[in-house]
Parts: C-alpha cells; structure tokens; sequence
C-alpha cells in the first residue's frame, strides 16, 4: 500500500498540467500513487497525462464532466493511502513536499489535515507574493476567520477522515467546509515552509469567483458557528479582509465568537488592538482624503469668484 495518494482533479487545464504532473512524479518521497482524474475535458489534458507511463499513475476519466467537488469526492473513495495529499493541475509542488509533510504528520499523530505556506505565482510563473496561514496555537485560535488550509497544499490522515466527504451542495469554498467539520474533533496544521507554487491567473477559481468565493465562506462560516447575529460586512472585518465596522463593535462581536469556540476573549485582544490601530489610520487617511477634496473645491471656487470681480 502507498504512503500517500495524491489527488489531482483535472478540467481543461493544458497549460500548466505538464508542470504540475511533474512536480509530483519528482518528488523526493516515491512511495505514492497519483490519482489524476480527467473530468471530461475538451482540451489537450488527456492527451499530455497518456504521455506518461509511471506506474504510480492512476487516470481515472470522467464522462460527462461532473464538476471539481464529485471528483474529488471520487478521489476519495478511490485512494488506499494512509494519506492524502490534494494538488491542482495549475500549481505546483516543490520537491520535498510530500516527504517534509508525511514526516510532519508521522510525528503528530493528533493532527488530521497538515497544510503548508505557499508562494504565489501568476501565469507566467513568476512570484508575486508569499501567502503565510497560521501555526500551531495561532491556527487553533484563529481557523474560524479564513480558510485555515491552502487547499492544494493539504495532506489529510485518512483515518481521521470518518467518512467525511467534499459537501456536493457547496459550489465555492467546499474545502473550507470540510476543514471546520474535520477541526470539530481534530487538530489541525500547517507547516511554515513554502512547498508549494500556488498559480493565480484568470481562468483559476480563485481570481475569477472571488466575490462568490467570499459569500459561499461567509454562509459556512455562520453555519459552522451557528451564528446569525454577525453580518457580512462584520464577518469581512472579523476576518481582516475589511476595515469598515467601528472597533468597539468588532470587538464585541470578538468576544460573542470567543465564546462559541471556548476560548477566553483575552487571547483575541491583541488582535483587536491591532484592528483598532489600523482603522483609526485608514480614518485618518480618509479624513485627510475628504479635507484636500473640499479645500480644492474651495480654491476653484475662490478661482472662479476672482474671474467673476475681473470681468465685471
């Protein structure tokens, strides 16, 4: 049996597949199968994936395409691994990804899901920025504001699994989903080393249904919390993706999540400083913003009163 299953979904993803099949059958851990499951593409996916005869390569084809959430869910019936590492067909693995993360999750065998950091990158393939989640105490203080793992990053311990699978209702941020019923009764992790390229471009999911992403998140947020006295606004400032709610009632919202999680509010209080400090400078900016605009109204109004006098 494999030490790891890796599952790959793919859908029209020619231009950046042959990058990421051979980041994995090059990886410094050999003992793995690599699921890739073609969800009926129309392109040159299945064509570039027959290309290669590695042993380790399970092609499972779908007809017709039945979407990235029942393939994944597929993948998960199919693997006989102890874990599962999940990858994407635009991104890419750094060599001793798996072989770093199996050691991590060999060594702590209360954590279900290990993720990683990763660098992003844009299509062309060059490093745009680095995107660093939460460890550790940190992680566990912190899951409910965002997505915890970096989804093609994560490698899941199968028999902390239970049976759970990809919610097929949810069309955007199912990982995330899943994340937060696993965390219910398991730990989870991240490593703080960058082994991933993560690829943003205008076909990924990510930058192009970003909006809808955010809500889908925010509706599991609430439901994972049982929550419905946090607004959307609120949830964007909670989760340092806005400053546009007064502190004071960031704060008390704060301390209402506090308790659903079990924790005492003080360990959330550095964090709301820190929120306050930031909102006080965007408020300052913003003051500042509207002071210039009126004072430059003011002198093409004193402008035109002076051609006014001349003329007359």
């Amino acid at each position: 049996m494999p030490k790891v299953s890796v599952l790959m979904p793919v859908f029209n993803g020619e231009s950046y597949l042959r990058e990421a099949i051979e980041s994995i059958l090059n990886q410094t851990l050999t003992e793995f199968e690599f699921i890739i499951i073609d969800d009926g593409s129309t392109d040159r996916s299945a064509e570039i994936i027959s290309t290669y005869t590695d042993p380790r390569l399970r092609v499972i084809r779908n007809h017709p395409n039945i979407g990235v959430t029942l393939s994944l869910n597929k993948g998960l019936d199919l693997a006989v691994g102890e874990y599962i590492a999940r990858m994407d067909c635009d991104d890419i693995s750094l060599p001793e990804r798996l072989e770093k993360q199996v050691a991590f999750m060999d060594t702590h065998l209360e954590v279900a899901v290990c993720g990683t950091w990763a660098q992003v990158i844009d299509s062309t393939g060059r490093v745009v920025r680095s995107q660093q989640v939460p460890t550790g105490r940190h992680l566990e203080l912190n899951y409910w504001r965002q997505n915890p793992i970096i989804h093609p990053s994560a490698m899941i311990r199968v028999s902390h699994l239970d049976g759970l699978r990809y919610d097929e209702r949810i069309r955007y941020a199912q990982d995330y989903d899943l994340w937060l019923r696993i965390q219910s009764k398991y730990e989870l992790n991240n490593l703080p080393e960058y082994l991933i390229l993560y690829r943003r471009h205008n076909d990924s999911i990510t930058s192009s249904k970003n909006a809808a992403q955010r809500l889908s998140a925010y509706e599991i947020f609430c439901r994972h919390l049982e929550t419905h006295t946090i607004s959307y606004d609120e949830w964007l400032a909670l989760s340092w993706r806005a400053y546009n709610i007064n502190p004071i009632l960031r704060a008390l919202k704060t301390a209402n999540i506090a308790k659903k999680v079990g924790q005492p509010y003080r360990v959330y209080l550095r964090g709301d400083f820190k929120y306050t400090s930031r909102w006080f400078n965007l408020y300052k900016l913003k003051a500042k913003q509207h002071m210039r605009k009126a004072i430059d109204k003011l002198r093409v109004a004193y402008a035109k009163m002076l051609k006014n006098k001349t003329m007359r």
